[in-house]
């Protein structure tokens, strides 16, 4: 630039590409060089008088490729291994190295890695953890414990035609050559004690992002301090981006070890079966990841992906701990309310009555889980109009609820008996509608005579129930209202 810092006459600045603009030179380019990686593809366009970052372009690489870019991370910061960012985690850390330190001078023996973790039972795999330990500490020194991880895999995005419908378009991590079994890769990122953790982010939406990829280290467990979680979005590497096989045919390739070195935690990836060049590498979340996911998704409306990833769960936990187990009953229950938020009565009520049957086979007929589905299932039949059965499922609920009354809470007694005050209207309008008046009689007169602060609220919706059209010239009605208390005056109501 000539001095003054003014450009010279004649000679116009070239405008800034958008991503978009961007996107379409990368993909002209990767059709004519298909192999080139980042660096060509930057001197590519470079070539063409475009100035550009790498910081940029390895950006746009990962955040605007259609599943043929990839992203390398040769010119990012190198990140740590497992890091502390809290002043009591740092504090803590320090001293339990020196602990370690101390213990192994009095003995004169190094202290030796502890392998931590109930998933790894791999006898065809040996690794000394405390050379590999070693190694990559050696590694981390010279700002290359990534970069076996940067040779031999790849981010990129996830295809259309995936099985698993919830990661299209969303990235993976795929092995650029063969990876053997036995490979190890250090897990790079931030820790925190979770009392510290729970603090870190500014919002609910920012926490529920990190806690996808969080993870709590079981070493922690026995820490006066409380356990520490692993954040494995902050300041890490690509190994974040390995996804869970629940959906696919394809099993695990890889599993997480912890390594505990002069008291602190490590992580490492180990691939336990081989990777050919192209596949992706994948490692089994575990169940209870899968079910927090799909409540997450439940609580933001999005039922039909909470109901997928409930059955694959269920499908996880039937070969792994077999059906006959409560936490298949509560992921069955998940499913069966996903159903009914979609308005799939008929799908709703098959799996309330497979979870019906499993919950009476675990804790029998009377218990307070088995009673819900029922209560569940009888609304479910009343809306679908099957009468009888809607009616025989209220009165099982119903007999139930006066039986568990003298065990009730006070505090929640109230709360108790509303929920059975309105059993009991829809028992009274089922018996009006198969012309049982008498048993009608009877459910109405079981609500006047509950307490006023319960039967007062009731008074309305039993002059207006339509279901009970039948039965009001009945000579019994009219003593059934009067039963009830008098609503109260519109003045005091206002107050």
């Amino acid at each position: 630039m000539p001095e003054g810092g003014k450009k010279e006459a004649g000679v116009a600045a070239k405008p800034m590409l958008s991503d978009e603009e961007l996107v379409e030179k990368l993909e002209r380019l990767k059709v004519a060089q298909p192999d080139w990686r980042k660096k060509q593809l930057l001197e590519g366009l470079r070539a063409e008088g475009l100035t550009i970052s790498e910081k940029r372009l390895a950006r746009v690489l990962l955040t605007q490729g259609n599943g043929t870019a990839s992203y390398d991370e040769g010119d990012d910061p190198e990140p740590a291994m497992l890091q502390a960012i809290a002043t009591g985690c740092q504090t803590f850390e320090k001293r339990h190295q020196v602990q370690k330190e101390h213990e192994g001078k009095q003995t004169k023996v190094r202290p030796a890695p502890d392998i931590y973790g109930r998933t790894w039972h791999r006898p065809n795999i040996k690794i000394d953890w405390t050379d590999e330990v070693r190694r990559c500490k050696a590694l981390e020194q010279k700002g290359e414990v990534n970069a076996a991880l940067r040779r031999a895999t790849q981010v990129r995005r996830i295809g259309g035609h995936d099985t698993r419908v919830g990661l299209r378009g969303q990235k993976g991590l795929y092995a650029r050559q063969r990876i053997g079994i036995g490979t190890v890769f250090p897990l790079c990122c931030r820790v925190a004690l979770l009392s510290e953790y729970q603090t870190l982010f500014a919002n609910a939406e920012d926490r529920a992002e990190h806690d996808r990829y969080a993870l709590q280290l079981t070493t922690g467990r026995d820490w006066d301090e409380g356990p520490l979680m692993a954040d494995l979005l902050s300041d890490g590497n690509a190994l974040h981006f390995i996804n869970d096989p629940i959906g696919s045919d394809t099993p695990a390739n890889c599993e997480f070890v912890e390594v505990l070195s002069r008291g602190w935690p490590l992580l490492f990836a180990v691939v336990v079966e081989p990777i050919e060049e192209g596949q992706e590498l994948l490692l089994n979340y575990g169940e209870g990841y899968w079910t927090n996911v799909a409540c997450h998704h439940m609580r933001l409306g999005n039922y039909e992906v909470a109901g997928n990833l409930g059955r694959a769960v269920l499908e996880a936990q039937i070969a792994k701990i077999g059906s006959e187990n409560r936490s298949v009953a509560s992921t069955l229950e998940m499913i069966a309310d996903a159903h009914e938020q979609l308005g799939q009565l008929n799908e709703a009520v098959d799996v309330h009555e497979q979870n019906l049957a499993l919950r009476i086979r675990l804790v029998g007929e009377d218990h307070i889980l088995s009673v819900i589905i029922q209560e569940r299932l009888a609304r479910i039949r009343h809306a679908q109009g099957l009468v009888p059965e809607a009616r025989d499922l209220y009165a099982t609920v119903v007999a139930f609820k006066f039986q568990a009354i003298p065990y009730i809470p006070e505090s929640n007694r109230a709360q108790h008996l509303f929920g059975l005050a309105s059993n009991l209207q829809a028992v009274a309008c089922l018996h009006a509608r198969c012309g049982e008046e008498d048993q009608c009689h009877q459910a109405l007169h079981a609500i006047a005579q509950m307490p006023s602060e319960i039967s007062t609220l009731f008074r309305t919706n039993v002059e207006q129930d339509s279901e009970l059209d039948t039965v009001r010239e009945a000579e019994w009605f009219p003593s059934i209202l009067a039963a009830f208390p008098a609503p109260l005056p519109e003045v005091a109501k206002s107050s």
